[in-house]
């Protein structure tokens, strides 16, 4: 008879689901109607982090209406967060909401809402399917915002390194994103500078001499292909570190969301430790590969 080596209990808690629009405020959707939303579903991929979530709104059915304006966040192109609020026997804040302790079965918790931190995820509304069971809502995660844009070809005089050709992509004053100007996050030692050599028609752009850089530049600039999952990740797929950049070489770069919608391009280490293991077989355990 199989037994579990190890018994894990996750935090009692309760998601929080928060909305905005442009014109509207920050607002905490998580019960309308004095109904809980439900949290289908949500997912995360690399590269882009936040990948796809649902949500069901109860208490809306097919004869609401979703142009009627208390209803604004049901709407395509909302932005949504999701947080994990723990849950404890003390109430800290007057935010804080009582809940049911399912140990005892009497409401006699409170939802810590000063301590949900950062959004485990963050995305956008794409599409809403009215059904008996409620309002159901698809979501984007955060980054996929800027695949609503084509990656339109510029002819540069000299080739220009990668990394830029992707920051480029993410100016959220260019196409007005939600995210924030893509960072690069260097590996610990990375140490390939740019050469301070005299200039030629071969010699890249986009970075100044001294400054550390991918080691890597193109001419392509688009080919009016998605710009997300089509041009940033073409480039993607050719960006490996090498031996000349000081860390372990044939690792990939990779573009992840932190925390806030902030996009950073940063090298995937392939040999790290894994996060946690699953055993094919375990009851209870879905694989799919």
């Amino acid at each position: 008879m199989w037994t579990p080596d190890v018994q894990r209990n996750n935090d009692v808690g309760q998601f929080a689901v928060y909305a905005y629009a442009p014109g509207k405020p920050y607002t905490n959707v998580t019960i309308f109607r004095d109904a809980l939303v439900k949290v289908l579903s949500y997912s995360y991929g690399d590269p882009f982090s936040d990948a796809t979530a649902e949500l069901t709104f109860p208490q809306l059915t097919p004869f609401d209406d979703p142009e009627a304006p208390n209803l604004w966040f049901i709407k395509e192109w909302t932005h949504y967060d999701i947080y994990w609020v723990p849950a404890t026997t003390t109430k800290k804040s007057d935010r804080d909401l009582p809940v049911i302790n399912p140990n005892t079965n009497k409401k006699d918790m409170w939802l810590n809402y000063g301590d949900k931190g950062d959004p485990i995820w963050e995305g956008f509304s794409v599409s809403y399917t009215p059904s008996p069971d409620g309002m159901r809502l698809q979501l984007q995660g955060a980054l996929y915002q800027l695949d609503r844009y084509l990656a339109k070809p510029f002819y540069p005089n000299r080739p220009v390194v990668m990394e830029k050709l992707i920051k480029k992509m993410f100016n959220p004053n260019k196409r007005k994103l939600e995210t924030k100007k893509l960072k690069y996050i260097w590996p610990a030692g990375y140490n390939k500078l740019f050469p301070d050599e005299k200039r030629t028609p071969y010699t890249p752009k986009g970075v100044k001499p001294g400054n550390k850089w991918s080691g890597m530049a193109s001419r392509d600039t688009g080919t009016w292909q998605r710009a997300l999952t089509g041009f940033v990740q073409d480039m993607l797929a050719n960006m490996y570190t090498d031996d000349e950049s000081g860390v372990e070489a044939g690792n990939q770069w990779t573009v992840r969301k932190r925390p806030g919608r902030q996009p950073v391009l940063e090298v995937r280490d392939r040999f790290r430790p894994p996060d946690f293991e699953i055993w094919y077989g375990t009851p209870g355990v879905e694989v799919s590969l």
